[in-house]
């Protein structure tokens, strides 16, 4: 099994690689410690046919360095191939926005852990992406989770998630806020319990709202109406619920 962690921090880059190493015995790690590392490394992989199993990948590679830009991780997305990566989880210590939530999931990004966030929320994620390729036989870890409720299928494994038989396309962290939202309806979910859903140590209403409008971005493409969205708003910060 081959990971790569690409992370400018070498304190945080030698942390994961010890979860890594602490949670299989046959894995392999390459630390790339900058954007040139691993476009050298990535190319490489990708003139010997060879692909990684799984990728973490920080947006922000300027090392502490006021003088660079803060979007290497951005670049190395949209120059990977398809043919290297098998599985991307995007690791980041700022806020992404939709738009850029979007962007990633275009690029077939799994999942993103937001910073900070504890060594049990790294492997969460990195287990999870792996068995997107079936290369660990656990079972999913979705927090005592189920898959189905009603017309909503959601499916970590394969990556074949619906609602009402059509496509869903959503990250694992959105499939965990489905989740909460559906087991508990027609009751509304307050904000405090769906950050519970966020695989970071300190999650914020923004985060989860920034969640909730990329769904139904997702869900507008299944519908007729506005009206029709099976995420509702609850009035004066009541959170959100679920109705199909």
């Amino acid at each position: 099994m081959h990971i790569a962690i690409v992370e400018d921090s070498e304190d945080e880059s030698d942390q994961y690689r010890d979860l890594l190493e602490a949670a299989w015995d046959d894995v392999v790690v390459d630390q790339l410690f900058n954007e040139d590392q691993a476009r050298t490394m990535f190319q490489r992989k990708q003139d010997a046919g060879e692909t990684y199993d799984l990728i973490t990948l920080d947006i922000d590679l300027s090392g502490g360095d006021p003088g660079m830009d803060k979007d290497g991780g951005f670049r190395l997305l949209n120059e990977m191939s398809p043919d290297l990566r098998s599985t991307v989880i995007v690791v980041s210590g700022r806020q992404l926005s939709s738009e850029v939530t979007g962007f990633m999931k275009a690029l077939k990004v799994v999942d993103t852990l937001s910073k900070p966030h504890s060594p049990a929320d790294y492997l969460r994620a990195v287990r999870l992406g792996l068995q997107l390729q079936a290369k660990s036989p656990s079972k999913p870890i979705l927090d005592g989770m189920t898959t189905e409720f009603g017309s909503l299928r959601l499916s970590p494994l394969t990556g074949n998630s619906t609602w009402r038989g059509k496509e869903l396309k959503c990250t694992l962290t959105q499939m965990r806020l489905l989740v909460i939202l559906a087991s508990s309806a027609p009751r509304p979910v307050g904000i405090d319990k769906l950050k519970k859903a966020l695989p970071t140590l300190k999650p914020t209403s923004e985060a989860v709202a920034v969640h909730i409008a990329e769904l139904r971005k997702e869900f507008r493409r299944l519908v007729a109406d506005e009206a029709s969205l099976p995420i509702k708003t609850r009035p004066g910060g009541g959170g959100y619920s679920w109705s199909e």
